[in-house]
């Protein structure tokens, strides 16, 4: 213990959970610059404090690490509008939806933008989550209607919708070829392109949607850090940025305005080239409050959709295989091998989406080419989702040792859609979390809001339970031998995510001489039923040392 400092704050009175194996729960810590400068005891915290120092007294509360999230789109999906969707990014051409209840809702919503917007102007709308199962999106002619003179994009996943004027800039007819990776949706009856598009048909084909300006993006970020706040999460890994978004978090942690730690990741590659373009442009750079050093690729598509690239076919309604639905891949075979030796020879860390089981299994040969020729024993590429690997490829992650990392979704164990895609045998390997972690492998969580909800505590609890609600194929149809301990499942929220991340020297964890980022809770997060945990109640969340959120100073207090 370091005597001879005075702490700044004193947090006494309180079960402690650390995350330091050494000492997994302590009664107090104390914190001095912003890090925590010694854990243990009441007494002996209260013996660093002088007069100048806060001491906090919790009355018996629960504080945990600031909370995590290893994969999350703040800024990349606003700004093609899926942001928006969610009321936060509703920048720029983006439109907030957020209100919407019908795709009539999300037509009219465009027809106000276009009242106030120069014909020619982009307008982008997402679609809402709570839209996604209720039926199909509308087609271009519906767009049409509403904007026929603007260039609309209403995006999903994986399917947006054009109106006919983006289809005519872009020269898509009934007559144009279908790039490989992607799909043009098609009347089934004139052949023509419905206007509904799917991966390398959007990235080939259209032109880019323009982004955010730097000033409004640097509003809506700190916005989402707000929200980000109340839930106790401090720290998250941002995806798919572009230059603006990344000019955006450089002149907030420039001003000392980030409230949140950020790691950004640059925007999806799709070649070759884009590889080359990106290991020439960046050197890993940052501090422990803003940092870049990580790239994204997309190998295949997703589960539900039947788009993830799978060895064998996925299923409907959990019991029927459909014939021929293996999913596709978005990259090349040939030309993903050469990206990902080009990044990794960058001093890069590579971060791909692979759902299905043949996209995990091709990412892995790449990674495995590419460290066999260039080493890299502490990378943390990142295998993004990882949802349905095969128990070989788990075993090739573990050989990996540190090269790797999984940055998956515990918030999708909740959804009985994704087992009716995989069926029985596939749903019990789905995201097999106990697994990696006897493994020992680094694994991080995440929500991959949006469009999933970006509350930690959902994850949370759905890693320990695998519970649905939607019952039709039972309670449990992912089983429950990948089910976690709470306290596994919080060190995928705090310190494995710190791992994938490369910040776990400096957060994850209430231990000397990391940072102080902790939350402070209502309930007994370890006593209640994992099933409890996601209604739990966040009091106070402090990054630095310093609260940045408190609910009710009186429940703070209290016990």
């Amino acid at each position: 213990m370091r005597g001879t400092v005075t702490a700044d704050l004193v947090v006494r009175n309180a079960r402690v959970i650390t995350m330091d194996p050494r000492a997994p729960e302590q009664e107090a810590f104390a914190v001095a610059g912003g890090r925590i400068l010694a854990a243990g005891t009441s007494r002996q915290m209260m013996r660093l404090a002088g007069p100048g120092t806060e001491v906090l007294d919790l009355g018996g509360k629960v504080v945990t690490p600031g909370l995590i999230d290893t994969h999350i789109h703040v800024v990349s999906l606003g700004s093609v509008g899926a942001g928006a969707g969610l009321g936060f990014l509703a920048t720029g051409s983006t439109v907030d939806v957020s209100a919407a209840k019908s795709a009539d809702d999300i037509l009219s919503l465009v027809a106000e933008r276009v009242r106030t917007s120069a014909p020619g102007e982009w307008i982008i709308a997402g679609w809402p989550p709570a839209l996604r199962k209720g039926g199909a999106m509308p087609d271009r002619h519906a767009l049409d209607r509403v904007a026929p003179d603007h260039r609309v994009m209403l995006t999903g996943y994986p399917y947006s919708v054009v109106n006919s004027r983006l289809l005519r800039e872009a020269g898509i007819t009934a007559a144009t070829p279908v790039p490989e990776g992607g799909e043009i949706v098609k009347d089934p009856v004139t052949g023509e392109p419905t206007g509904a598009l799917a991966f390398q048909a959007i990235y080939q084909l259209l032109p880019t949607p323009p982004e955010p300006p730097v000033h409004e993006t640097e509003s809506a970020i700190l916005r989402v850090q707000r929200e980000f706040l109340s839930e106790g999460l401090t720290a998250y890994k941002d995806v798919g940025l572009r230059d603006n978004a990344i000019k955006a978090y450089q002149n907030l942690r420039m001003r000392g305005d980030l409230l949140c730690r950020a790691q950004m990741m640059y925007t999806w590659l799709w070649s070759v080239r884009d590889a080359e373009r990106a290991a020439a442009r960046f050197t890993p750079y940052g501090d422990e409050w803003l940092a870049l050093r990580s790239v994204k690729l997309s190998l295949d598509g997703g589960i539900t959709s039947h788009t993830a690239w799978a060895h064998e076919d996925w299923h409907r309604d959990f019991t029927r295989p459909v014939p021929g639905s293996r999913g596709y891949w978005k990259i090349p075979p040939d030309a993903l091998m050469q990206m990902v030796d080009i990044l990794n020879a960058a001093g890069l860390q590579i971060g791909c989406h692979v759902e299905g089981d043949r996209a995990i299994d091709l990412y892995l040969d790449a990674l495995e080419a590419a460290l066999a020729r260039v080493p890299r024993p502490d990378a943390r590429h990142s295998l993004i989702h990882c949802t349905n690997p095969t128990a070989e490829a788990n075993a090739r992650m573990a050989r990996l040792g540190r090269s790797v990392c999984i940055e998956t979704q515990a918030p999708w164990l909740g959804d009985a859609d994704w087992a009716a895609a995989m069926g029985p045998e596939r749903s019990a390997r789905f995201i097999p979390l106990r697994s990696w972690l006897d493994l020992g492998i680094i694994v991080g969580n995440s929500c991959d809001f949006p469009p999933e909800p970006f509350p930690p505590k959902i994850g949370l609890s759905l890693a320990c339970t695998r519970e649905v609600e939607d019952t039709r194929w039972g309670t449990h149809p992912f089983g429950t031998d990948e089910c976690l301990t709470f306290a596994q499942a919080l060190h995928t929220y705090t310190l494995g995510a710190a791992e994938c991340l490369g910040w776990d020297d400096h957060i994850g964890s209430i231990e000397p001489g990391k940072c102080a980022d902790f939350v402070v809770w209502q309930e007994a997060l370890p006593d209640i039923h994992p099933r409890d945990i996601r209604h739990a109640t966040v009091l106070m969340t402090a990054v630095g040392g310093r609260v940045l959120y408190l609910r009710e100073a009186e429940k703070v207090a209290g016990g």
